[in-house]
């Protein structure tokens, strides 16, 4: 999954990506992302993530502090793990029951 952060806009006919980056820790595919960051440079992608065999959909997120290295971002960690695939949608639709 790709990630990119704005610098600071001065003027917003010249934007400009302050980092930007590749979140591909390994085989499993990851989609429908978004992203939030706070006044003090903390970023978090929230995403769905699964793969065709073993990891049914679910949701995880990944993040970075502002003094870790631009363009990257830190280990994921799963928020909810999906418990089943939907039928004719075997790799990215997936029931996931929230308590």
């Amino acid at each position: 999954m790709e990630f990119a952060t704005p610098q600071t806009v001065v003027n917003p006919t010249n934007l400009a990506i302050a980092q930007q980056g590749t979140y591909a820790p390994d085989a499993n595919w990851r989609w429908m992302g978004s992203a939030a960051m706070d006044q003090a440079g903390d970023l978090v992608v929230g995403y769905s993530v699964s793969n065709s065999t073993s990891l049914y959909p679910s949701i995880a997120y990944a993040g970075r502090l502002p003094g870790d290295a631009l363009g990257t971002l830190q280990a994921e960690t799963t928020v909810l793990t999906g418990g089943a695939r939907s039928p004719g949608r075997p790799s990215i639709a997936g029931v996931i029951t929230v308590p």
